[in-house]
């Protein structure tokens, strides 16, 4: 009954809220109404208990427990983003220096670098020889578990977190140059899983898009420094990533960039933060000063 009425309300949020806060509230909690239901016809108490036969969840609960929470909440989106990088046979190099990169820019490097080495390890292991249903079948395993830990987190944090999950698990899924068709399905299957709306999946697309180009541009103007045609092009680069950001046009209008600014501020503002832990704070803070700036560079070209 309670799990009804959770999914009831998540889908009048989402159906008719105007503020993008609420409608992220909206996806959470379906997405938590859905996970206990299954829990709940599995036989399985709300603790999951079921996940205790999964060796690599028993191993990162292990290797876990005596770290910080964001720490905790690292090593479990590194193995959720391994999973996707197997999922097309392979695992490269480059979709590991993502997965570093990814957790160095969301954890400000407040992040034991063995504990996440030793959880891709295990991760890798686990599934090295699992099929892409086997391999399906883990990850909502571990996506159950980093669910289970947001528990611990404010309600306003979990929303940013639950993005913060479905944005890196994407960008490993790009970090090869483009998504293979075997990592397209097992994101769409896993957001179907979780029932996502298809607005929030495209956004956290285009989110996760921008952040692959922003890091890519940062890499090709370093190695042109000191020429001014690269001032040009590091303008350019940044237009592209801060329209892409706020999901505008060349020709948006101020108000338009308002209107994008306002929706973005109500996820990040870190007044919205102060009862959070002192690094879930950071990690809003840091978020919301980015959004910032690209808003401050693109209010300057009008």
């Amino acid at each position: 009954m309670i799990n009804l009425l959770l999914i009831l309300i998540g889908l009048f949020l989402i159906i008719n809220s105007k503020e993008i806060l609420f409608f992220l509230l909206g996806v959470f909690l379906v997405v938590i109404a859905i996970r206990r239901s299954l829990e709940e016809f599995s036989g399985d108490a709300v603790t999951d208990n079921r996940e205790y036969v999964n060796g690599l969840v028993f191993r990162i609960r292990e290797e876990i427990r005596n770290y910080s929470i964001i720490e905790q909440y690292a090593a479990i989106l590194a193995s959720a983003c391994i999973h996707i990088a197997k999922s097309d046979g392979r695992i490269s190099e480059k979709e590991i220096q993502v997965i570093r990169q990814a957790i160095h820019r969301e954890f400000q490097g407040n992040v034991d670098e063995n504990l996440i080495a030793r959880i891709v390890g295990h991760t890798k292991q686990h599934i090295q020889n699992f099929s892409k249903e086997e391999i399906f079948l883990s990850l909502v395993d571990v996506v159950n578990l980093y669910f289970q830990h947001l528990d611990m987190a404010g309600w306003e944090a979990r929303i940013e977190l639950t993005s913060v999950l479905f944005l890196m698990i994407y960008e490993v899924a790009l970090a090869d140059g483009g998504v293979t068709q075997a990592e397209e399905e097992l994101f769409n299957r896993l957001c179907f899983q979780f029932s996502l709306p298809g607005s929030y999946v495209q956004n956290i697309k285009r989110t996760a898009q921008y952040n692959v180009n922003a890091r890519a541009n940062r890499s090709s103007n370093s190695n042109y420094t000191g020429q001014t045609h690269n001032y040009e092009y590091a303008d350019n680069s940044k237009l592209k990533n801060s329209l892409a950001l706020f999901n505008l046009k060349e020709t948006y209008t101020l108000e338009e960039l308002e209107k994008a600014w306002k929706q973005m501020a109500v996820m990040y503002h870190p007044d919205k933060f102060h009862n959070a832990k002192p690094e879930i704070y950071e990690l809003m803070n840091k978020k919301f000063i980015e959004a910032k700036d690209a808003y401050e560079f693109l209010k300057k070209r009008k």
